[in-house]
């Protein structure tokens, strides 16, 4: 997780993009890991032909552990019947 600068609500921090293949700004999405897992909005500003970038941006709402993990690795939750497993025989 980036070093985060906060002030309020507000919040700065440093990235860096795989390459400079990026928009120089684009709008981004930030979820903290750790409590109080908060969900944020963020402007992302990529310094010219660098991968360098700051993020600037507003935390907005607290969520759950599950919900904000889930949402930070970009998975969704489903239920056991939503699975699609077979049962294997036990092995001798």
């Amino acid at each position: 997780m980036p070093l985060t600068k906060e002030v309020g609500t507000l919040f700065v921090h440093r990235m860096r993009y795989p390459s400079t293949d990026f928009p120089l700004m684009e709008r981004g999405h930030s979820q903290e890991i750790d409590h109080p897992f908060r969900k944020g909005s963020s402007i992302v500003v990529r310094i010219p032909f660098s991968t360098a970038a700051v993020v600037v941006g507003k935390w907005k709402e607290e969520q759950d552990e599950e919900v904000a993990l889930t949402e930070a690795i970009g998975a969704r939750s489903i239920s056991f019947g939503e699975m699609n497993v077979q049962e294997e025989a036990p092995r001798s």
